[in-house]
């Protein structure tokens, strides 16, 4: 199978995915003449090097890991670190920077595959991950799944950052967010859990109601100040049933996107850290807000937080995560 760029096609979208990182490219809105809605790299050799993992697939473990280091069984593992003495999105070289191969492809369905070797980045056990994007209609969706032969952390996320005017049209501060979620992640200066979770109730995490992104950007809040903006795992509204659920939504005037997912956590990122180095087909770099990433994923550092849902996958199991995004247009 070539490993060229993979094009799915419905009535309502066109998606590239792109074998590098298995990474979501490039998503048309056809309804609103092709607008581009993801951020993307106009220059493929940023795929895989670009800091800020602009719709790469990342893992082994994606967020933060404290230290670099796990303990599973009684034994300690020593994980590259790659954001200070921590680990973030997998280490050095997380999968983000594998070049997956393509298993199938065709307009509706793309499967990507990849192996992380017992040892890579520190992490025990052989990983076979593979990575499946289906587009039906105006939803499309991501399923990763993942055997192993030992004991390891296991959290895969799409880092897929939208802007729903138009990737390289400007700020998505405007934009409306709604998140379905009683509590976040509580964070230190690094960004580590705390292993605290805030009720989101009374405080401008609060998104039960859809509120614009740059009002809880701006607001004054020591967990905003001490991430530099919104960059915070929420903890879903939801059962550990293995269901795939709406948990946010993001607006404008003319387009909505619902997110659905089976997992617990939904990391926000609002793109405080774009700091210009990449830019899209519109020839505008991406500076901070330039676009905001909506994660579904485990908890950060939750093989170091008792208290949060566990993420080891053991052999003889299986890790199975979804998410789906559905791009509702309402063109004037």
């Amino acid at each position: 199978m070539s490993d060229a760029t993979a094009v799915l096609r419905s009535a309502d979208l066109e998606v590239e995915v792109l074998p590098r990182g298995a990474t979501l490219h490039r998503v048309r809105v056809r309804a609103l003449e092709d607008r581009d809605v993801v951020l993307g790299h106009a220059d493929l050799d940023r795929v895989g090097v670009d800091p800020g993992y602009l719709g790469a697939s990342v893992g082994r473990y994606a967020n933060r890991i404290r230290d670099g280091r796990v303990v599973i069984d009684g034994h300690e593992h020593r994980l590259t670190t790659n954001e200070g003495p921590h680990t973030l999105h997998g280490g050095v070289v997380g999968l983000d920077r594998h070049d997956w191969t393509v298993e199938a492809a065709d307009d509706a369905e793309v499967v990507l595959s990849t192996v992380s070797e017992d040892g890579d980045q520190g992490f025990p056990g052989r990983l076979e991950v593979r990575a499946t994007y289906r587009l039906q209609g105006p939803r499309l969706s991501v399923t990763y799944d993942a055997v192993t032969d030992a004991p390891t952390p296991v959290g895969l996320a799409s880092h897929v950052y939208w802007n729903l005017r138009g990737e390289g049209s400007g700020s998505v501060h405007d934009h409306r967010l709604g998140v379905a979620a009683r509590a976040v992640v509580e964070v230190d200066d690094a960004l580590l859990p705390t292993g605290r979770l805030l009720p989101t109730r009374g405080t401008p995490f609060d998104l039960a109601g859809p509120r614009a992104v740059g009002e809880v950007v701006a607001a004054d809040h020591p967990q905003l100040r001490a991430a530099g903006g919104l960059d915070h795992c929420y903890v879903l509204d939801q059962g550990r049933d293995g269901r795939v659920r709406p948990v946010a939504t993001l607006a404008v005037d003319d387009l909505r996107l619902v997110l659905a997912t089976d997992q617990p956590g939904l990391q926000v990122y609002a793109g405080g850290q774009l700091d210009g180095t990449s830019y899209g087909w519109a020839s505008v770099r991406y500076t901070a807000g330039a676009g905001i990433a909506l994660e579904a994923q485990s908890l950060p550092d939750a093989p170091n937080q008792p208290t949060f849902p566990p993420a080891v996958l053991r052999p003889g199991g299986r890790y199975v995560a979804t998410t789906a995004w559905t791009l509702e247009p309402s063109p004037a």
